[in-house]
């Protein structure tokens, strides 16, 4: 193999970012990839000189003028430690084998055999041909999100939101039962493995988080493959008994007669499947008394969509959900979703 210039890999991405030294001695890092080798985790001659040359640094990228996207990398293989349990899953959507290097908060960084390099979000995405390819994209203005070639979607995102708000919020509120059961499809309508994961391996799941100043951020209120059916009858029941369905003012009896809770919030609001198209729209507790508002507002096109789209939101709560949508639904891209991206 030809030797790699690191200095060269790295000069443009040093000369536009800022570094800080991190605390750790260089002992510290050379312990890490003996530790990583113990376990089983060796590492290629890209991920060795980026870790002994960078590693013990943590670097910030920014975007003249978007301060908000400062996007920092700590290069230190050790960073990777919680994601030894996807690796095998990783090494078989890229097919290659791959390599940790570093990370940052929820982001891991690995190098494949072939050369290419990977984030995971947990998503795994492959993100470049090369290091400085990997950089530049990385410290760009683009959600992370939205670059490069997504290869697998990692199915636990009520696991992985559920770390999130640990680490970065406070939790008010949490319940959870899991369970072991094939869900092959939701009341008909085809899911992929990302949503089935979800309706497999949990019976119940509320999460309800908030800022370190007591700001409401998020909720899940996750409705489980087998009250479905009866979610919607008391959805139904509700309209029935609070609104003249004959008269039908606001001409909402068709969509209510099709519509099942996947989640709740906690003002009553939800995000229904409608049987009609597989969408997933926007009920608003409030319509049956003052009319439409953002009511049948298109959230996703299906329910992956939904699962992949307000993943990436972290599962936060919009006050206006209109303000975030497109036709489509959940627009990530958009200025409102980089608040929460």
């Amino acid at each position: 193999m030809t030797k790699i210039d690191y200095e060269q890999y790295f000069r443009q991405f040093l000369d536009n970012v800022k570094i800080t030294i991190n605390p750790k001695e260089r002992e510290s890092i050379e312990n890490s990839i003996r530790m990583l080798q113990d376990e089983g985790f060796e590492l290629n001659e890209y991920a060795r000189g980026v870790i002994l040359k960078f590693g013990g640094i943590k670097v910030y990228g920014s975007v003249i003028g978007q301060e908000k996207n400062t996007r920092e990398i700590d290069f230190d293989p050790l960073f990777v430690s919680g994601e030894y349990d996807r690796m095998e899953e990783y090494n078989l959507y890229a097919d290659d084998i791959l390599f940790p290097f570093g990370g940052a908060e929820f982001h891991y960084y690995f190098c494949g055999k072939k050369g290419k390099f990977y984030v995971a979000t947990p998503t795994l995405i492959e993100f470049g041909n090369s290091i400085d390819e990997f950089i530049e994209m990385y410290c760009s203005a683009e959600a992370i999100h939205h670059q490069g070639k997504k290869l697998i979607d990692y199915r636990d995102c009520f696991l992985n939101i559920s770390r999130y708000a640990e680490v970065k919020y406070v939790i008010t509120e949490k319940e959870v039962e899991c369970c072991e059961k094939k869900v092959p499809h939701i009341l008909g309508v085809d899911i992929d493995t990302k949503a089935s994961y979800v309706y497999e391996h949990y019976e119940k799941f509320i999460l309800t988080w908030q800022d370190n100043d007591g700001k409401y951020i998020g909720t899940i209120r996750f409705v489980p493959s087998q009250d479905l059916l009866q979610e919607h009858k008391e959805l139904v029941e509700t309209m029935k008994g609070c609104y003249d369905t004959e008269r039908d003012e606001y001409e909402i009896v068709e969509d209510i007669s099709s519509w099942f809770p996947l989640f709740y919030f906690c003002n009553g609001d939800a995000f229904c499947l409608d049987l009609r198209n597989g969408h997933i729209v926007f009920y608003d507790h409030e319509v049956f008394d003052v009319g439409r508002n953002l009511h049948g507002l298109r959230i996703a096109k299906s329910i992956n969509d939904l699962f992949d789209k307000w993943d990436q939101l972290h599962f936060a709560d919009v006050y206006d959900w209109s303000e975030i949508c497109n036709a489509d639904g959940i627009d990530p891209a958009s200025e409102t979703a980089k608040k929460y991206i």
